[in-house]
């Protein structure tokens, strides 16, 4: 499956926001690549484990091309950056930098225990509260 209906999707939720809350209003070009950001770690996040349930069945698609463990660090990597573009953005207090950074962190343990069996979940969590942080921009 491509993540790039995913980054789309996640991409266009300030835009969207935005334009209901205040349609005069634009919001700053840099969240809609947080949402990208976001949109593409929760789909690697999710197919990462299935892996190799997918390639057995001869099923294509990013995570099945990285393999699960590359696609579990991409998606690491995807949280941080759109964890640091968030804190220039929101001009995040030390402590809310430390916030997102320390979930971002426990993402990334997530991803190592139980061959990522709880990665999932702690992608969630982090991109529910960067989505609720880019609505409060947005």
């Amino acid at each position: 499956a491509s993540p790039v209906p995913y980054a789309f999707a996640f991409a266009a939720i300030p835009v969207i926001v935005s334009s209901v809350v205040s349609p005069s209003a634009q919001p700053p070009w840099s969240l809609a690549i947080v949402g990208a950001l976001l949109g593409v770690a929760v789909h690697l996040a999710n197919t990462a484990a299935e892996v190799s349930s997918d390639r057995s069945v001869q099923r294509g698609g990013l995570a099945v091309r990285l393999g699960s463990v590359p696609s579990r660090v991409l998606s690491v990597l995807m949280l941080g950056v759109a964890a640091a573009v968030l804190t220039v953005v929101l001009e995040a207090t030390p402590a809310q930098a430390a916030g997102l950074a320390g979930l971002v962190g426990a993402a990334a343990i997530a991803a190592a225990i139980r061959d990522g069996a709880w990665f999932f979940p702690a992608v969630l969590v982090v991109t529910g509260v960067g989505v609720l942080a880019v609505l409060m921009v947005g």
